[in-house]
Protein backbone atom coordinates (compact mmCIF):
# COMPACT_ATOMS: atom_id res chain seq x y z
CA UNK A 1 0.00 0.00 0.00
CA UNK A 2 2.78 2.24 -0.49
CA UNK A 3 1.21 4.52 -3.40
CA UNK A 4 -1.72 5.15 -1.56
CA UNK A 5 -2.80 8.69 -0.61
CA UNK A 6 -3.30 9.34 3.18
CA UNK A 7 -4.46 7.21 5.58
CA UNK A 8 -7.96 7.50 4.91
CA UNK A 9 -9.22 4.17 4.05
CA UNK A 10 -12.59 2.90 1.99
CA UNK A 11 -14.98 0.13 1.22
CA UNK A 12 -16.86 -0.47 -2.45
CA UNK A 13 -20.58 -0.24 -2.06
CA UNK A 14 -21.34 -0.82 -5.53
CA UNK A 15 -20.41 -3.92 -8.07
CA UNK A 16 -17.49 -2.96 -10.64
CA UNK A 17 -14.88 -3.92 -12.81
CA UNK A 18 -11.48 -4.21 -12.15
CA UNK A 19 -8.16 -3.93 -13.98
CA UNK A 20 -5.40 -6.12 -13.17
CA UNK A 21 -2.19 -4.63 -12.77
CA UNK A 22 1.35 -6.17 -14.08
CA UNK A 23 4.70 -4.59 -13.42
CA UNK A 24 2.99 -0.99 -12.65
CA UNK A 25 1.49 -1.23 -16.38
CA UNK A 26 -2.38 -1.47 -16.75
CA UNK A 27 -3.26 -4.30 -18.68
CA UNK A 28 -6.60 -3.13 -20.46
CA UNK A 29 -7.75 -6.70 -21.45
CA UNK A 30 -7.74 -8.40 -18.05
CA UNK A 31 -11.16 -7.08 -16.15
CA UNK A 32 -11.93 -8.87 -12.85
CA UNK A 33 -15.04 -8.59 -10.94
CA UNK A 34 -14.69 -6.53 -8.09
CA UNK A 35 -17.60 -6.99 -5.22
CA UNK A 36 -19.39 -4.85 -2.54
CA UNK A 37 -17.66 -5.20 0.75
CA UNK A 38 -14.11 -4.95 -0.81
CA UNK A 39 -11.73 -3.05 1.29
CA UNK A 40 -9.54 0.00 -0.55
CA UNK A 41 -7.38 2.44 -0.88
CA UNK A 42 -6.75 5.41 -3.04
CA UNK A 43 -4.15 5.81 -4.96
CA UNK A 44 -5.07 8.55 -7.91
CA UNK A 45 -7.75 11.16 -8.10
CA UNK A 46 -8.79 12.89 -11.82
CA UNK A 47 -11.47 15.25 -12.11
CA UNK A 48 -13.27 14.80 -15.30
CA UNK A 49 -13.33 18.91 -17.02
CA UNK A 50 -15.86 18.14 -19.60
CA UNK A 51 -18.42 16.17 -17.30
CA UNK A 52 -17.21 18.01 -13.94
CA UNK A 53 -17.32 14.52 -12.20
CA UNK A 54 -14.34 13.98 -9.84
CA UNK A 55 -12.98 9.98 -10.49
CA UNK A 56 -10.73 8.40 -7.78
CA UNK A 57 -8.59 5.92 -8.63
CA UNK A 58 -8.44 2.77 -5.99
CA UNK A 59 -6.47 -0.30 -5.26
CA UNK A 60 -8.00 -3.26 -3.55
CA UNK A 61 -6.32 -4.66 -0.35
CA UNK A 62 -8.44 -8.33 -0.58
CA UNK A 63 -6.61 -8.71 -4.04
CA UNK A 64 -3.22 -7.74 -5.64
CA UNK A 65 -2.64 -5.65 -8.31
CA UNK A 66 -6.10 -4.85 -8.94
CA UNK A 67 -7.36 -1.50 -9.51
CA UNK A 68 -11.09 0.30 -9.85
CA UNK A 69 -12.05 3.57 -11.31
CA UNK A 70 -15.43 5.29 -9.14
CA UNK A 71 -16.39 8.14 -8.14
CA UNK A 72 -16.54 8.82 -3.97
CA UNK A 73 -20.14 7.69 -3.75
CA UNK A 74 -19.55 4.27 -4.56
CA UNK A 75 -17.55 3.82 -1.20
CA UNK A 76 -17.45 4.32 2.36
CA UNK A 77 -15.27 5.80 4.58
CA UNK A 78 -12.91 4.02 7.10
CA UNK A 79 -10.84 4.79 9.94
CA UNK A 80 -7.47 2.32 10.15
CA UNK A 81 -8.76 0.85 12.92
CA UNK A 82 -12.05 -0.07 11.33
CA UNK A 83 -10.37 -1.16 8.21
CA UNK A 84 -8.29 -3.48 10.35
CA UNK A 85 -10.97 -4.81 11.88
CA UNK A 86 -12.95 -5.89 8.68
CA UNK A 87 -9.82 -7.20 6.52
CA UNK A 88 -10.49 -10.79 8.52
CA UNK A 89 -13.26 -11.06 7.26
CA UNK A 90 -13.23 -13.24 4.03
CA UNK A 91 -17.45 -12.99 3.28
CA UNK A 92 -17.67 -9.47 1.98
CA UNK A 93 -21.42 -9.65 2.62
CA UNK A 94 -20.82 -9.82 6.38
CA UNK A 95 -18.38 -6.42 6.12
CA UNK A 96 -21.26 -4.81 4.43
CA UNK A 97 -23.55 -6.09 7.80
CA UNK A 98 -21.33 -4.59 10.02
CA UNK A 99 -20.68 -1.50 8.39
CA UNK A 100 -24.49 -0.67 7.85
CA UNK A 101 -24.89 -1.68 11.91
CA UNK A 102 -23.71 1.93 12.82
CA UNK A 103 -23.41 0.57 16.64
CA UNK A 104 -20.93 -2.55 15.81
CA UNK A 105 -18.57 -1.26 14.21
CA UNK A 106 -17.91 1.41 16.54
CA UNK A 107 -17.76 -0.90 19.60
CA UNK A 108 -15.39 -2.51 17.94
CA UNK A 109 -12.62 0.01 18.08
CA UNK A 110 -13.76 0.40 21.58
CA UNK A 111 -13.28 -2.69 22.57
CA UNK A 112 -10.17 -2.84 25.00
CA UNK A 113 -8.24 -5.62 26.97
CA UNK A 114 -10.28 -6.86 29.68
CA UNK A 115 -13.22 -5.98 28.07
CA UNK A 116 -15.95 -8.62 28.80
CA UNK A 117 -17.66 -9.66 25.63
CA UNK A 118 -19.62 -12.51 24.13
CA UNK A 119 -18.96 -14.86 21.04
CA UNK A 120 -20.97 -16.25 18.89
CA UNK A 121 -19.39 -20.06 17.76
CA UNK A 122 -21.78 -21.73 15.79
CA UNK A 123 -23.41 -24.75 17.33
CA UNK A 124 -24.02 -23.52 20.33
CA UNK A 125 -24.75 -20.65 22.72
CA UNK A 126 -23.02 -17.71 22.92
CA UNK A 127 -19.82 -17.92 24.82
CA UNK A 128 -18.55 -15.89 27.67
CA UNK A 129 -15.31 -14.10 28.00
CA UNK A 130 -12.52 -11.58 28.44
CA UNK A 131 -10.62 -9.78 26.18
CA UNK A 132 -6.99 -10.60 26.74
CA UNK A 133 -5.53 -9.47 23.14
CA UNK A 134 -6.36 -7.52 20.36
CA UNK A 135 -4.43 -7.10 17.44
CA UNK A 136 -2.83 -9.01 14.05
CA UNK A 137 -1.93 -12.43 13.98
CA UNK A 138 0.33 -14.30 12.21
CA UNK A 139 -0.70 -14.70 8.68
CA UNK A 140 -4.12 -12.93 8.84
CA UNK A 141 -3.88 -9.42 7.84
CA UNK A 142 -6.34 -7.44 10.81
CA UNK A 143 -7.38 -6.83 13.76
CA UNK A 144 -8.47 -10.13 15.82
CA UNK A 145 -9.49 -10.62 19.51
CA UNK A 146 -7.75 -13.38 21.66
CA UNK A 147 -10.62 -14.14 24.36
CA UNK A 148 -9.98 -16.13 27.46
CA UNK A 149 -13.51 -17.76 28.40
CA UNK A 150 -15.01 -17.37 32.02
CA UNK A 151 -17.68 -19.19 33.62
CA UNK A 152 -19.61 -22.19 31.66
CA UNK A 153 -18.27 -21.56 28.84
CA UNK A 154 -14.66 -22.68 30.17
CA UNK A 155 -13.21 -25.17 27.98
CA UNK A 156 -15.04 -24.36 25.27
CA UNK A 157 -12.14 -22.72 23.30
CA UNK A 158 -9.48 -24.06 21.22
CA UNK A 159 -6.01 -22.63 22.70
CA UNK A 160 -4.29 -21.54 25.53
CA UNK A 161 -3.45 -18.66 24.11
CA UNK A 162 -0.23 -19.22 21.88
CA UNK A 163 -0.57 -19.60 18.23
CA UNK A 164 1.94 -20.66 15.72
CA UNK A 165 4.56 -21.28 18.72
CA UNK A 166 3.62 -17.65 19.76
CA UNK A 167 2.08 -16.54 23.21
CA UNK A 168 -0.12 -13.74 22.74
CA UNK A 169 -1.85 -14.19 25.76
CA UNK A 170 -2.00 -16.73 28.57
CA UNK A 171 -5.07 -19.35 30.00
CA UNK A 172 -6.09 -22.93 30.48
CA UNK A 173 -5.99 -25.19 28.14
CA UNK A 174 -9.28 -24.98 25.72
CA UNK A 175 -10.09 -21.62 27.66
CA UNK A 176 -8.95 -19.35 24.77
CA UNK A 177 -10.41 -18.60 21.71
CA UNK A 178 -9.45 -16.30 18.25
CA UNK A 179 -12.54 -14.25 17.19
CA UNK A 180 -13.24 -11.33 14.42
CA UNK A 181 -15.66 -8.65 14.92
CA UNK A 182 -18.10 -10.70 13.45
CA UNK A 183 -18.33 -12.99 16.20
CA UNK A 184 -17.77 -10.42 19.01
CA UNK A 185 -19.98 -8.17 20.84
CA UNK A 186 -19.57 -6.26 24.11
CA UNK A 187 -21.45 -8.18 27.31
CA UNK A 188 -24.30 -6.31 28.05
CA UNK A 189 -24.63 -8.92 31.20
CA UNK A 190 -20.94 -8.53 32.59
CA UNK A 191 -22.84 -6.17 35.32
CA UNK A 192 -25.18 -8.97 36.54
CA UNK A 193 -25.24 -11.01 39.27
CA UNK A 194 -23.66 -14.55 39.00
CA UNK A 195 -27.49 -15.30 40.39
CA UNK A 196 -28.97 -14.14 37.38
CA UNK A 197 -26.80 -15.25 35.46
CA UNK A 198 -27.18 -18.98 36.58
CA UNK A 199 -30.59 -18.70 36.65
CA UNK A 200 -30.72 -17.60 33.01
CA UNK A 201 -29.00 -20.81 32.10
CA UNK A 202 -30.70 -23.01 34.19
CA UNK A 203 -33.95 -21.94 32.02
CA UNK A 204 -31.70 -22.53 28.81
CA UNK A 205 -30.91 -25.88 29.79
CA UNK A 206 -34.60 -26.97 30.88
CA UNK A 207 -36.32 -25.69 28.09
CA UNK A 208 -33.72 -28.22 25.87
CA UNK A 209 -32.92 -25.69 23.24
CA UNK A 210 -30.29 -24.81 21.72
CA UNK A 211 -28.77 -23.05 18.43
CA UNK A 212 -29.39 -24.15 15.11
CA UNK A 213 -32.44 -26.40 16.27
CA UNK A 214 -35.38 -26.32 14.16
CA UNK A 215 -38.69 -24.94 15.60
CA UNK A 216 -41.88 -24.53 14.76
CA UNK A 217 -44.08 -21.59 15.58
CA UNK A 218 -47.91 -22.58 15.75
CA UNK A 219 -49.51 -19.01 13.83
CA UNK A 220 -52.96 -18.13 12.79
CA UNK A 221 -52.25 -19.15 9.51
CA UNK A 222 -50.26 -22.09 10.46
CA UNK A 223 -47.10 -23.79 11.20
CA UNK A 224 -44.25 -22.00 10.31
CA UNK A 225 -40.91 -23.21 10.19
CA UNK A 226 -37.53 -21.78 11.44
CA UNK A 227 -34.10 -22.15 13.03
CA UNK A 228 -32.87 -20.83 16.62
CA UNK A 229 -30.39 -18.72 15.86
CA UNK A 230 -30.16 -16.52 19.24
CA UNK A 231 -31.51 -17.87 22.73
CA UNK A 232 -31.37 -15.90 26.06
CA UNK A 233 -32.74 -12.80 28.25
CA UNK A 234 -32.83 -9.47 25.89
CA UNK A 235 -30.89 -6.80 26.27
CA UNK A 236 -32.06 -4.09 28.83
CA UNK A 237 -35.09 -6.42 29.78
CA UNK A 238 -35.79 -6.09 34.04
CA UNK A 239 -37.83 -9.66 33.73
CA UNK A 240 -36.14 -12.99 33.61
CA UNK A 241 -37.98 -14.07 30.51
CA UNK A 242 -36.19 -16.24 27.93
CA UNK A 243 -36.65 -15.24 24.23
CA UNK A 244 -35.73 -16.92 21.36
CA UNK A 245 -34.25 -15.19 18.02
CA UNK A 246 -35.54 -17.05 15.39
CA UNK A 247 -34.70 -17.19 11.25
CA UNK A 248 -38.44 -18.38 9.70
CA UNK A 249 -38.02 -20.55 6.89
CA UNK A 250 -40.62 -17.95 5.31
CA UNK A 251 -40.78 -13.87 5.04
CA UNK A 252 -42.83 -13.75 8.33
CA UNK A 253 -40.07 -11.57 10.42
CA UNK A 254 -39.24 -8.66 10.41
CA UNK A 255 -35.38 -6.85 10.02
CA UNK A 256 -32.57 -9.51 10.29
CA UNK A 257 -31.85 -10.43 13.47
CA UNK A 258 -31.01 -7.07 15.49
CA UNK A 259 -32.41 -5.77 18.91
CA UNK A 260 -32.50 -2.04 19.17
CA UNK A 261 -28.50 -1.32 18.97
CA UNK A 262 -27.92 -4.58 19.80
CA UNK A 263 -27.01 -7.42 16.68
CA UNK A 264 -28.01 -10.93 18.19
CA UNK A 265 -28.02 -12.93 15.30
CA UNK A 266 -27.50 -13.12 11.23
CA UNK A 267 -30.88 -13.34 9.37
CA UNK A 268 -32.37 -12.88 6.23
CA UNK A 269 -34.55 -9.53 5.97
CA UNK A 270 -38.21 -9.75 6.95
CA UNK A 271 -37.32 -13.56 8.12
CA UNK A 272 -36.11 -12.77 11.15
CA UNK A 273 -38.44 -12.57 14.32
CA UNK A 274 -37.39 -12.08 18.64
CA UNK A 275 -40.21 -15.11 20.23
CA UNK A 276 -41.08 -15.89 23.80
CA UNK A 277 -40.19 -19.49 24.45
CA UNK A 278 -43.51 -20.86 25.33
CA UNK A 279 -44.89 -20.17 21.95
CA UNK A 280 -42.16 -22.58 19.99
CA UNK A 281 -41.86 -26.07 19.64
CA UNK A 282 -39.26 -28.47 18.40
CA UNK A 283 -40.16 -29.29 14.98
CA UNK A 284 -39.45 -32.94 15.55
CA UNK A 285 -41.97 -33.15 18.05
CA UNK A 286 -44.44 -31.13 16.35
CA UNK A 287 -43.89 -33.55 12.66
CA UNK A 288 -44.25 -36.58 15.45
CA UNK A 289 -47.59 -35.57 16.50
CA UNK A 290 -49.08 -34.98 13.43
CA UNK A 291 -47.28 -37.93 11.71
CA UNK A 292 -49.44 -39.36 14.53
CA UNK A 293 -53.13 -37.98 13.78
CA UNK A 294 -52.41 -38.08 9.75
CA UNK A 295 -52.57 -34.35 9.88
CA UNK A 296 -49.27 -33.49 8.31
CA UNK A 297 -48.97 -33.98 4.36
CA UNK A 298 -45.71 -35.83 3.33
CA UNK A 299 -45.09 -32.61 1.14
CA UNK A 300 -44.28 -30.90 4.34
CA UNK A 301 -42.36 -33.75 6.09
CA UNK A 302 -40.03 -33.87 3.18
CA UNK A 303 -39.88 -30.42 2.65
CA UNK A 304 -38.08 -30.45 6.85
CA UNK A 305 -36.29 -33.45 6.58
CA UNK A 306 -38.08 -35.97 8.13
CA UNK A 307 -38.62 -37.98 5.57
Amino acid sequence: MSDQIGSVYYILLADKIGKKKKRGILRTTSKVDVLPGTLLFLTEERFDKQTNILWWILGTSDQENIEIECQPTDTGQLSKTEFALLQPIPVYKERLSILQDQFWLKEGTELQINDHVTVAVKGQPYLKGIIKYKGELPGVKGIQFGIELLGESKGKGSCDGMIRDRQFFTCEQNCGILATIREVRRDQYADRSDQVYQEEQKQIRESGLKEKDRIVLISDNGPEFGEVKWIGILPDSNRMEITVGVEFDNPVGSGTGKYKNHRLFFAKQNHASLVPIMGLMKASVYMEMNQRTGALSNNCLQANGML
